[in-house]
């Protein structure tokens, strides 16, 4: 079975070569919300704005626009970048013991 070379590198307008895109990793293992708010200290308002919009856990935020979790979930921008911070250390440390 032949295997495909790499596909290059498609060039820009200005240029410079388009960057590659990462490449697809299995998906974190689920984690239930309340357990999520309580390990990366998020408060009870953010979590009930989660709840309300019905986010299950940490695995699914990479799926939700950041303007859906603002717009329909009401969150403000510092509350937004708390959720942000909560899942990115909860995706490296759930990467690390996967």
């Amino acid at each position: 079975m032949a295997v495909a070379a790499p596909l290059a590198e498609l060039p820009i307008p200005n240029g410079e070569a388009a960057p590659r895109p990462p490449r697809c990793q299995a998906p974190l293992p689920p984690m239930k919300l309340d357990s999520f708010c309580t390990a990366y200290n998020l408060s009870d308002a953010i979590k009930d704005k989660l709840v309300a919009i019905q986010i299950a856990g940490p695995h699914v935020l990479r799926l939700i626009t950041d303007t859906d979790l603002r717009g329909k979930g009401g969150l403000s921008v510092g509350e937004l970048a708390s959720v942000h911070d909560a899942q990115l250390r909860w995706s490296h440390y759930a990467m690390a013991a996967y």
